[in-house]
């Protein structure tokens, strides 16, 4: 995402307190066929979300997602993938302020 973290890791942890982060920060994990996407703010309910990562030219590989979902919810997500990434439509819920977890299965 574009908000720029402190150098130092934790070594500066006080430092990491003071960032912001915003919807347009993600952080992703993997468990097999799974991608976790974190969203480190509160994503705008009005729009879609667009996660880059997802894109024709940072994947590097064309990608056959099988289903995106909210951690935590049963509510169907309406997604496309597109050249410039992964789109979440809106009406996806948010069920945390803190971090949404977005599962994209493949």
């Amino acid at each position: 995402g574009p908000t720029i973290e402190p150098e130092g890791d934790f070594k500066y942890h006080r430092e990491f307190l003071k960032v912001k982060y915003s919807a347009d920060d993600f952080r992703y994990t993997t468990k097999g066929n799974t991608v976790y996407g974190m969203i480190l703010g509160v994503p705008d309910q009005a729009k879609p979300l667009l996660m880059k990562a997802f894109s024709s030219t940072e994947a590097g590989k064309e990608l056959q997602i099988r289903n995106v979902s909210v951690l935590g919810s049963d509510i169907t997500v309406k997604w496309q993938l597109k050249d410039d990434g992964l789109h979440i439509e809106p009406g996806y819920p948010v069920l945390d302020e803190m971090a949404q977890v977005i599962k994209i299965e493949f």
